[in-house]
C-alpha cells in the first residue's frame, strides 16, 4: 500500500511539473508496480490510458524498455498478443540501436513469452533461438532459463525427448544457480 501511494504521489509531482517525459516515466513505473503487483489487466488499462497511444520512444532509456517490453508481455496475457508483439517489438528495435544485447535478450525472452501465452509456439520459438544465439555471460540468467524451458517444449512437441530434456536440465540449472523456483509462464 505504502509503495502504491508513493507513486501515485510521484505521478502527481510529475504531472505538475509539466515535464512530459518524466510524466510518461512515472506512468510507466505505475504500471509496472501494478503488473508486478499481479494486477495485469489495471496495468495495460492504465497504460492505454496515458502513454499507450505513443509511437514515440525516444523518451525511453535502456531501465525503461524493460518495462515497456513488460508490459507487452501484459497485454499477451490479456489476450492481445499482436499489440503486445508491437511493444516489444518497439523496444527491441530501439535495444538494437543502442547495441546492448543483455536488454536485446530480456526483449526476445518477452516477446517470446507473449506468443507461447497465445500457443504461437513456432513463431515464439524464434525469439526464444535468439537468446541462445548469443554468448552465455550476455543474456542474464533469466532469459536463458525461460530460453531453455521454451525450447524443451518446443522439442518435446515435436517428439525430441533427449533433447527436451537437455533443455529442461539446463533451465532448472539456472533456476537453482540464481534461486529462482517460481515460474510465471504456465506452458
Amino acid at each position: 500500500r505504502m509503495a502504491q501511494q508513493l507513486i501515485k504521489e510521484a505521478c502527481q509531482v510529475a504531472r505538475h511539473s509539466g515535464e512530459k517525459n518524466l510524466v510518461r516515466k512515472t506512468e510507466i513505473a505505475q504500471c509496472v508496480f501494478l503488473l508486478w503487483g499481479g494486477r495485469i489487466a489495471e496495468a495495460i488499462r492504465k497504460w492505454d490510458m496515458t502513454v499507450g497511444h505513443l509511437d514515440d520512444l525516444s523518451f525511453l532509456d535502456e531501465d525503461d524498455l524493460h518495462y515497456y517490453a513488460a508490459l507487452g508481455w501484459a497485454y499477451g496475457t490479456c489476450g492481445y498478443t499482436a499489440r503486445g508483439i508491437g511493444l516489444c517489438e518497439a523496444a527491441l528495435e530501439k535495444a538494437r540501436r543502442i547495441k546492448n544485447d543483455e536488454l536485446r535478450c530480456y526483449i526476445n525472452m518477452m516477446a517470446g513469452m507473449v506468443l507461447f501465452e497465445a500457443r504461437r509456439f513456432d513463431e515464439g520459438a524464434a525469439y526464444f533461438e535468439r537468446i541462445l544465439t548469443y554468448p552465455e555471460d550476455a543474456p542474464g540468467g533469466f532469459p536463458l532459463r525461460q530460453a531453455h524451458h521454451a525450447m524443451a517444449l518446443i522439442a518435446y512437441r515435436a517428439g525430441r525427448l533427449p533433447e527436451a530434456f537437455e533443455h529442461l536440465k539446463k533451465g532448472f540449472d539456472y533456476s537453482q544457480r540464481f534461486g529462482w523456483f517460481h515460474h510465471r509462464a504456465p506452458w
